[in-house]
């Protein structure tokens, strides 16, 4: 058995804080037992996806979570339940990726229509029940973690074709959740759920592992998110080797660090009984040396698992912008029915934060206004189909006008019509941004797919 291999210091409650904490409103996006959430991280917490416990398929909004859309199998119409995470791309956005208990599924189309190619066949990736689905940016790579230590499987071309990198594990653990650095090769940590709440760490991309935390066997503890920061880098290593994880239910391990990649962990204060888990990723909530919590991240969110809200102070969702020295609340709604955050995404364009609840998909937006656009005007209606992209109004607009993600003009008329339509013999299919704009209102924008 190996050794808990733990940093000595605590993290104590000490000095003021290094960032300013953001307040936020809150509100019911989406009702209903949800199990992730996710943010398409180039449109400005306008697009967001959601997965359930018991829908048939998987909801897109393109409006900041005021109205949603569930999109499955396309032709095949298979039920897709029990989202544990859907991943969109940051290098191609219209790739999004999900995972379930049992199986995998890829969207090519921005989330539109799924394809559950790797479910059967020559190659099956099989599920997993957590967020085990990692971005590598500096080698553009998607690494998955299968359920059952069946595996790490990695990918180079946007989720198309998949290679083994990682064999059986020797401790034949439950994989529960898998972070990846941003390293050439990547550092790996995985998580398990079972005896001991095991945390493991690979230099190889998997076919080696090391076991670094590991609590007693006879505690049913599991280590659900393990985030790692895009931008700080580790004294230690000189790499982006900084990463947290959450252990659930414990008390004296709930929160902890590594700036090593895996290989040794430190302690953090944090609420009892946190289970989500995101990071604020701007370059600018990385700490300095001259921070109490050098080297790790300032801004990073908690989200509590199994708990009553109204009897926890600082509520279901709360905050640190010190590295976890102090937490504050975000002033989540308490609720007698809401007890379980499963899933939270924090959006660094928009300020928007998101949380997969067991009663509804909850967005928080920042108070101070940071969202830069408005929210979309619902008699505008965006609709895209084989014939192309269509947008109709009851109102003239003045400027309709289709974006590329790099931010180019790809088309645009000032017809000052009620109806407009752009045929997709015209343009690349993908994912574009549309734009309609009367005078004297903010524009309305949305994330579309031409076909």
């Amino acid at each position: 058995m190996h050794r808990i291999r733990m940093a000595t210091a605590l993290f104590i409650l000490i000095g003021t804080q290094s960032c300013i904490a953001q307040s936020f409103h809150w509100r019911l996006a989406l009702p209903g037992i949800w199990n992730s959430v996710a943010f398409n991280p180039h449109s400005n917490g306008n697009v967001i996806f959601a997965g359930s416990a018991f829908a048939d398929s998987i909801y897109r909004s393109d409006d900041g979570g005021y109205t949603w859309h569930k999109h499955g199998g396309g032709s095949y119409n298979f039920i897709i339940a029990t989202v544990k995470q859907i991943f969109c791309l940051p290098s191609d956005t219209s790739v999004v990726l999900a995972v379930t208990p049992n199986d995998f599924y890829r969207s090519s189309d921005g989330g539109l229509t799924w394809y559950d190619s790797y479910n059967g066949g020559a190659l099956t990736l099989g599920g997993v029940d957590g967020e085990s689905i990692g971005y590598n940016a500096a080698e553009d790579a998607i690494y998955y973690g299968e359920n059952f230590g069946h595996g790490v499987w990695r990918s180079d071309d946007h989720g198309s074709t998949w290679r083994l990198t990682g064999g059986l594990f020797p401790d034949s653990i439950t994989l529960c959740s898998m972070g990846v650095s941003s390293d050439t090769p990547p550092f790996l940590v995985q998580g398990t759920e079972g005896s001991g709440g095991i945390l493991a760490h690979s230099t190889n991309e998997g076919q080696s592992w090391l076991v670094t935390l590991r609590g007693p066997e006879t505690d049913i503890v599991e280590c659900p998110k393990i985030v790692f920061s895009w931008n700080a880098i580790s004294p230690v290593t000189g790499s982006h080797s900084i990463a947290i994880s959450t252990r659930w239910p414990t008390r004296d391990t709930n929160m902890v660090a590594t700036t090593d990649g895996g290989a040794t962990w430190q302690v953090l204060l944090a609420p009892n009984r946190t289970w989500a888990l995101d990071i604020d990723q701007r370059k600018e909530m990385t700490s300095s040396p001259a921070d109490p919590a050098y080297p790790l991240p300032l801004h990073f969110f908690a989200g509590l698992f199994d708990v009553r809200p109204d009897t926890v102070p600082g509520g279901l969702i709360q905050e640190t912008t010190d590295g976890g020295r102090t937490w504050r609340s975000t002033g989540f709604p308490s609720s007698d029915s809401l007890l379980e955050a499963w899933v939270m995404k924090y959006d660094t364009l928009s300020g928007r934060l998101a949380v997969a609840t067991d009663s509804g998909i909850y967005i928080g937006d920042p108070a101070n206004g940071s969202v830069a656009e408005r929210e979309s005007n619902d008699s505008i209606q965006f609709l895209q189909n084989a014939n192309g992209l269509t947008l109709s109004s009851p109102d003239p607009i003045d400027r309709f006008t289709l974006y590329d993600l790099v931010g180019r003009i790809v088309y645009r008329s000032e017809n000052n019509g009620t109806f407009f339509r752009v045929y997709p013999s015209n343009f690349r299919s993908g994912i574009y941004a549309a734009e309609a704009a009367r005078k004297h209102e903010p524009p309305v924008r949305r994330l579309v797919f031409v076909p």
